[in-house]
């Protein structure tokens, strides 16, 4: 009978109250049948092995794909500062802006995987699955501490981990920023999460603000943190004092560091598309109540799935209607759902918080760039609506006042499940698209065959495949859909001059010039163009320009070089390969060249060890071998000559069988 008494006093306590011990905080009574608590390490394993099976499932084709030309090449593939492991390349990552951001951390993960396992793609996606798992689970322990059940902390769990639009946060290496990032925020509200529980321990709050700050060092979007703390605080009742501002000071002083940290990141890149003279201040109320809808929409009806979704045309000076639509909408869902709730207003709130406050900083009402929305940014605010169907769950599960409680609960529970599963299948098809960037840009265009960006990256794509046919049909479509877009001609330009189209490459570079003259590429692939029909003096005025406009160009350096070779410059052309291999030591084609002009000065001691450094950087080098062998013959090394000349055949180049039988038919 007291057993009874104890239940029924404890069902009419307001189900968001906490108080006491941590361990008194889960004493909850539990519904009976399926809900009766389970406890132990057996079902906490369990559910931690459930989690990530399930995860690793739905995202297993990311595991077989390979870099894309999307930010890939940018932050890894061509990343110098992830290729020097050194106290100087660490301190180098940490003291420097590249791309215009500011994340070492993320980039001193992407250099212990370039040390380790080169530029193999497996590896990266490998710890993008793993740290996107490791979230998952998370997101499970901080459910657990915010939720009355188990259950419903696992379907939060399982839905952060298989909703479709955390594949471009996994599956794209470039992305490893969220990942990274999220795993220490959610690191800073689980221990932050105990310390409102036992605020006598300080050391839980010291632990939150380290991870806070190894959150911000990988990416700067952690700034929102000091926000979500507010938030646990109005979750957990607690009242709102100095004591509780005070503590937080730390919090906030480092958010403001990092946020300048990255509004001169910002500054120190500029950006592909400023868009701010399209749209009137007006118009941009309109872009940000869109872009919440579509967020908010994706979560629950996650289709027509793209990793670009454009700016809209605007037609006689207005936006397509459904962008007028959306605040309407919004304004309704806040009023239904959470103004005239009031009984379950906090938890809405607290739900609508950890939704809106990451959203806030890529909302963009300052458009610039070429998308409005992008489906990363979801990665952590949709732990918000996930929470409140986890919520929801929590309410039929315990709640004894509830109407057909158990039937509403078994509803949802098999709801989830349902949804669950959907959602893998979802995930595990989307991930099969970012299998490399053809697929990938090919999806682009299906949702967006009138835009005319998805046509130039797959573009660049086919040209990195050598498909220089392919490559110049999707340049003249891009252009042809918009004429201003100086990218395109730019890249045409050195599709044409690959096609030994001259004369119609340097049309097209001279019209990206004169749409962008401060781009050093342009100078640079224009440079070439002279080069390769002999005029040298053109080609090294373009190079010299590039190499004002961007003094690090090492790529100018080492095409300069050749040019002064052709001129006869050799000791020119040597210290113009000096400069690009102390920029890039990693850079191939520098050593080669700069192995060709020692060769022309009959020093071919050091023409060979620049060769072998060519063929060590890039083994399919073919040039580099047949050349190799020519030093190495002027060395009457025949048999070392014969041997890098039967690899330089082996590799393709057609002069290698002239030379090997012309002196090799006795080796």
């Amino acid at each position: 009978m007291g057993r009874s008494a104890r239940k029924k006093k404890t069902a009419q306590q307001p189900a968001s109250v906490r108080s006491g011990s941590a361990r008194s905080a889960r004493q909850v009574p539990y519904c009976s049948g399926w809900a009766r608590p389970v406890t132990g390490k057996g079902l906490f394993i369990l559910i931690m092995v459930t989690i990530m099976v399930v995860t690793g499932l739905s995202y297993m084709p990311c595991l077989t794909a390979g870099f894309v030309n999307i930010d890939d090449n940018q932050y890894v593939t061509e990343n110098l500062l992830i290729r020097d492991l050194s106290w100087s390349g660490i301190h180098r990552l940490f003291s420097r802006f590249y791309a215009a951001n500011y994340h070492p951390l993320t980039g001193l993960s992407n250099a212990l995987e370039y040390h380790w396992f080169g530029l193999k793609p497996y590896p990266y996606h490998l710890f993008n699955l793993v740290l996107h798992m490791l979230n998952s689970l998370l997101v499970y322990v901080l459910g657990r501490q915010l939720l009355k059940q188990w259950q419903s902390a696992m379907v939060l769990a399982l839905l952060f981990a298989v909703h479709p639009l955390r594949v471009e946060s996994v599956a794209w290496i470039s992305e490893r920023k969220d990942v990274l990032y999220s795993f220490f925020l959610l690191l800073a509200l689980i221990l932050y999460q105990f310390y409102l529980k036992e605020t006598s321990r300080k050391g839980l709050l010291v632990g939150t603000f380290f991870m806070f700050g190894l959150s911000v060092l990988s990416k700067s979007a952690a700034v929102i943190l000091p926000l979500l703390l507010f938030v646990l605080d109005y979750r957990e009742r607690r009242l709102f004092s100095w004591v509780s501002v005070l503590e937080k000071l730390p919090f906030l002083l480092l958010s403001v560091v990092f946020g300048i940290i990255n509004i001169l990141a910002q500054q120190s890149g500029g950006s592909l598309s400023d868009l701010s003279h399209t749209f009137t201040w007006f118009d941009r109320i309109f872009l940000m109540s869109y872009s919440l809808f579509f967020y908010l929409f994706k979560a629950f009806v996650p289709t027509d799935l793209s990793v670009l979704h454009f700016y809209p045309q605007k037609s006689g000076g207005l936006l397509p209607f459904e962008y007028y639509l959306s605040i309407l909408v919004l304004g309704v869902i806040v009023y239904f759902g959470i103004y005239r709730s009031r009984s379950r207003r906090r938890i809405l709130v607290v739900a609508g918080m950890f939704f809106i406050i990451p959203l806030v900083l890529v909302l963009q009402f300052i458009p610039i760039g070429q998308a409005i929305v992008a489906e990363r940014y979801t990665y952590l605010p949709y732990f918000g609506l996930f929470f409140f169907w986890a919520v929801l769950g929590d309410h039929f599960l315990v709640e004894q006042k509830v109407p057909k409680r158990k039937q509403w609960s078994q509803l949802w529970l098999i709801a989830s499940v349902l949804i669950i599963i959907a959602y893998g299948v979802m995930t595990h098809n989307r991930a099969r698209v970012w299998h490399d960037s053809l697929t990938l840009l090919s999806d682009v265009i299906t949702h967006y065959p009138d835009h005319y960006y998805g046509y130039f990256v797959r573009g660049s794509a086919h040209t990195q495949n050598n498909d220089l046919q392919a490559a110049l049909a999707d340049y003249n479509r891009s252009i042809s859909l918009n004429a201003e877009f100086w990218p395109a001609y730019n890249n045409r330009g050195h599709t044409l001059k690959e096609l030994s189209r001259y004369e119609e490459a340097l049309t097209d570079l001279n019209r990206a010039i004169e749409l962008d003259p401060s781009v050093p590429d342009f100078f640079n692939n224009r440079g070439i163009v002279y080069s390769r029909i002999g005029d040298q003096d053109r080609a090294i005025t373009d190079f010299d320009r590039a190499i004002a406009i961007e003094a690090t160009f090492f790529r100018a350096y080492c095409n300069r070089g050749v040019s002064k070779g052709q001129s006869h410059d050799l000791n020119g052309a040597i210290q113009d390969f000096n400069r690009a291999i102390e920029l890039n030591p990693w850079y191939a084609e520098a050593f080669s060249n700069r192995g060709n002009a020692w060769a022309l000065q009959n020093n071919y001691e050091k023409s060979v060890l620049d060769f072998t450094r060519a063929i060590e950087l890039d083994p399919a080098n073919s040039r580099a071998y047949f050349n190799r062998g020519l030093s190495y013959l002027r060395l009457d090394r025949r048999d070392q000559a014969c041997q890098d000349w039967r690899q330089a055949q082996a590799l393709g180049n057609p002069a290698a069988n002239d030379v090997l039988n012309l002196h090799c038919r006795q080796h």
